[in-house]
C-alpha cells in the first residue's frame, strides 16, 4: 500500500471500493476514511 500511496502522492483525491467490509481497517490504516453513504473509501491528500 505505501508504494501505491507512493506512486499517487501528486493526486489530490484517491478512492478506493474495499468489497469485503472486513478490509476496512486495513485502508483506515493508511488514512482512508469512509465517504458518505457509499462504500467508497477517500484519501484527501489536501489535509
Amino acid at each position: 500500500m505505501e508504494r501505491i500511496l507512493e506512486k499517487y502522492r501528486h493526486m489530490l483525491h484517491i478512492k478506493i471500493m474495499p468489497s469485503d467490509p472486513k478490509t476496512v481497517p486495513f485502508y483506515e490504516r493508511f488514512g482512508f476514511v469512509a465517504g458518505g453513504n457509499y462504500t467508497a473509501m477517500e484519501l484527501n491528500q489536501m489535509q
